[in-house]
C-alpha cells in the first residue's frame, strides 16, 4: 500500500507551481552564489543558463521553455521571460517590506535624526551582509529584467513611507511635486550611492563634520555623503506643513 501511495504522488514535474517555484529560487540561489564570491560585472551571467538552473533545481530544462516560453522553442525570449521572474522574486526579497508605512512611525521626529537613520540602515543594507542581494536585484534591473508591476509595488510601499516619514517631521511635498517623485529620487540617490564602480566602502562610510538642518537629539550614525545628500532632497523637495 505505501508502494501504491508514492507511485499516485504527483513527480515536481507534474506540479506546475512547485516546478515552477523551485526553477525560480534555483535563479536566484546561483545569482546570490556568485555575487558572494565576487563575480566580475562582465562574467557575472555567464553562469547563468537554462542548463544550470535545470541542474541545481533537479528538474528537466524543457520546463523552463514550457513555463515561460511556448514549449516549443528553446530561444532566448523564454530564458529571458524566466530572468524576468528571478529578478521580481530577488526584487521582492530585498525592496521594502510590507509594513514599511508601520515602520516609519517609529522614525524620529528630528528631521537630522530621520534623515541618519534612514540612510545608515541603507547603507547597511547596500554594502552589508545583504550587499549581494541587493547588487544582484540592480543589475538584474539595469539589464532590463524586471516586471512593471513588481517595480509599482516597491514605489507604492515608498511612497507610504514618506507619506508617514515627512508625517513625523511636520512636512509635505513641494508642489507640483508629490510622494511618487521624492520616492524615485531618493530611491535612485541610494542606488547611485551604493554602485560598485564608485560606492567603495571607505567612499560610502567617509564621516563628515556636518551641521545638519536641525541638532540631532537621538541618533548616533554618521553623518555620510548619501546623509548630506538625502538631506538636500528632503529640504529641496519638500516643505513645513501648513498648519494655517
Amino acid at each position: 500500500m505505501v508502494a501504491q501511495a508514492k507511485s499516485l504522488k504527483p513527480a515536481p514535474e507534474d506540479s506546475p507551481d512547485l516546478a515552477r517555484g523551485k526553477l525560480i529560487d534555483a535563479g536566484c540561489e546561483l545569482v546570490l552564489e556568485h555575487y558572494k564570491e565576487g563575480t566580475g560585472l562582465r562574467e557575472v551571467y555567464a553562469y547563468l543558463n537554462a542548463g544550470a538552473v535545470s541542474k541545481r533545481a533537479g528538474l528537466s530544462r524543457g520546463l523552463i521553455y514550457h513555463y515561460w516560453g511556448d514549449g516549443e522553442s528553446s530561444s532566448g525570449s523564454a530564458f529571458e521571460a524566466f530572468l524576468v521572474s528571478v529578478s521580481d522574486r530577488l526584487l521582492e526579497r530585498s525592496s521594502v517590506p510590507e509594513d514599511l508605512s508601520e515602520m516609519a512611525a517609529y522614525l524620529p521626529s528630528n528631521m537630522t535624526d530621520m534623515i541618519l537613520e534612514i540612510t545608515g540602515y541603507e547603507l547597511d543594507r547596500t554594502s552589508g551582509e545583504e550587499a549581494p542581494l541587493w547588487n544582484a536585484t540592480e543589475m538584474l534591473a539595469l539589464h532590463g529584467l524586471f516586471s512593471e508591476a513588481e517595480t509599482e509595488r516597491t514605489l507604492e510601499g515608498l511612497d507610504a513611507f514618506w507619506e508617514v516619514g515627512l508625517g513625523q517631521i511636520q512636512r509635505e511635498p513641494l508642489p507640483p511635486l508629490g510622494y511618487r517623485e521624492l520616492s524615485i529620487a531618493s530611491s535612485n540617490l541610494i542606488t547611485g550611492f551604493a554602485s560598485p564602480v564608485l560606492g567603495t566602502h571607505e567612499r560610502l562610510w567617509k564621516e563628515y563634520d556636518w551641521p545638519g538642518s536641525e541638532e540631532r537629539e537621538s541618533s548616533t550614525r554618521p553623518w555620510t555623503l548619501l546623509a548630506i545628500a538625502m538631506e538636500s532632497i528632503i529640504l529641496g523637495m519638500t516643505r513645513p506643513v501648513d498648519k494655517s
